[in-house]
């Protein structure tokens, strides 16, 4: 289809008053327009409904988050469209999600649900078909709906979370509701394929990893082609952060289903271990493995803590002390309580004290960005200077995608969207504020 052509489907489309107010539906016209747009003609047709770039380097995905969104008379919470081989492949339209809307209890979810199946069949004109969909854990189900209209086909992803005392679960939980939108092929039509195992994922191999590796003529080492996720105002970062790792490696779960499986919560974010313990639990569906590379754990703080306090005598500063109760330092298993009250230059003085876990952490880095596998990266924000737009204090977790030896760099990359690509810090700064760093990889491959 030539551009003049495709502009005028387009324009169609946004000259309605029903896009005035960011009306998402006519984008999935019967023509299917918007599966031939590149990259540059739909931002140049969609920046008026706040689709922005998700990256500054890369144009492989654009999400807009703005509050008036709609799509069949729904709010939209977040809208990402995701690009391969220079043509839109997926749009995803969140239209519930925890972390953003809050909870909704079950009856409200499935009242919710019921209305949505009955737009979903009468957009469509035919009724949907409910897919086999396994189930991740015992206590996290997910289920799947499809639909076909024209050239396009809209899957409805929905979550739950059943009773869980171990997790502190009262009652069932509604975790998200999405649609994924795809240009419908009749070689893999989800009427005909309803009892069909899913799509096997397309294997990565070690060399295809090394190969994502680029030397820069300053001296970078870094990893290319990490898709960017934006985990917006809400305590995802872990959730956010495996997600980017899985699709990087070829799967694509997103981040509320990370943060089901891992009881996020919006306000108070993940613990990385519960983070790690949830990876592995979908392990054999995703065949992916989580290794451990280094925990922070009671025994580092005591040793830490114990550096800094003759740092402190030293220059005649406060010692900080843990409060023990019942024969446990009730602190330990709160970091962030620890690092509030400590001296940022005291800090750093007890961490570099000891060399061994610094260069043990510089010699991991190096070894696995060669190998073409970010590591997910724990560290505390706050004692240590970043950029401007750094959120206050508090337990986070990034990416490590490289290093620099010439400088003594540690390069990494925060799950906000554009410009967090890509941000450095010195090798001392960045272990001064390590809790953990972890690898997540293919099962077949070893680093």
């Amino acid at each position: 289809m030539q551009w003049f052509a495709l502009s005028s489907l387009f324009w169609l489309a946004l000259g309605s008053p029903a896009f005035a107010q960011r009306d998402l539906d006519p984008l999935f016209d019967r023509a299917g327009a918007i599966w031939q747009a590149t990259p540059e003609q739909f931002m140049q047709e969609y920046r008026s409904a706040g689709f922005r770039w998700l990256s500054t380097t890369s144009p492989d995905a654009a999400r807009s988050a703005e509050p008036d969104l709609r799509f069949l008379g729904l709010r939209v919470w977040e809208s990402v469209v995701r690009f391969g081989a220079g043509k839109p492949h997926e749009i995803t339209l969140s239209l519930y999600n925890r972390g953003d809307a809050g909870d909704l209890d079950e009856a409200e979810f499935a009242k919710f649900m019921v209305s949505l199946d009955a737009n979903l069949t009468q957009w469509a004109g035919e009724k949907g078909v409910l897919l086999r969909t396994p189930e991740r854990t015992t206590v996290a189900t997910v289920r799947r709906k499809s639909w076909v209209k024209d050239v396009h086909r809209v899957d409805l992803v929905w979550g739950l979370s059943e009773r869980s005392r171990a997790q502190g679960i009262a009652a069932v939980r509604p975790e998200f509701a999405r649609l994924q939108f795809t240009r419908f092929d009749l070689q893999n039509d989800p009427r005909k394929l309803m009892f069909a195992a899913p799509a096997p994922t397309k294997a990565v191999s070690v060399l295809d990893l090394r190969a994502r590796v680029q030397r820069a003529p300053n001296g970078d080492v870094i990893i290319t082609g990490i898709p960017m996720v934006d985990q917006g105002p809400k305590g995802y970062c872990a959730a956010a952060v495996a997600e980017r790792l899985l699709r990087y490696y070829g799967r694509s779960l997103d981040q509320h289903e990370m943060a089901q499986l891992a009881n996020t919560t919006a306000q108070g974010g993940t613990n990385p271990q519960n983070m790690m313990a949830a990876l592995r639990r979908i392990g054999d569906e995703v065949r992916m493995d989580v290794d451990s590379l280094r925990d922070f754990d009671g025994r580092d703080f005591e040793k830490m803590l114990d550096d800094y306090n003759r740092a402190a005598r030293k220059v005649k500063k406060p010692e900080f002390e843990l409060v023990q109760r019942n024969g446990n330092f009730v602190y330990v298993n709160d970091p962030v309580q620890v690092y509030t009250q400590l001296d940022a230059g005291l800090l750093k003085a007890a961490r570099l004290k000891r060399e061994a876990g610094r260069l043990d952490f510089q010699q991991t880095v190096s070894k696995y960005v060669k190998a073409g596998a970010p590591l997910a990266w724990s560290v505390m924000l706050g004692k240590i200077k970043e950029t401007p737009d750094i959120p206050g204090f508090g337990g986070h977790m990034r990416l490590i995608i490289g290093f620099n030896d010439r400088t003594g760099e540690i390069l990494y990359s925060d799950s906000w969207g554009a410009g967090h690509e890509r941000k450095r810090l010195s090798l001392d700064d960045a272990w001064t504020i390590t809790l953990g760093y972890y690898c997540l990889r293919p099962r077949d491959i070893r680093f």
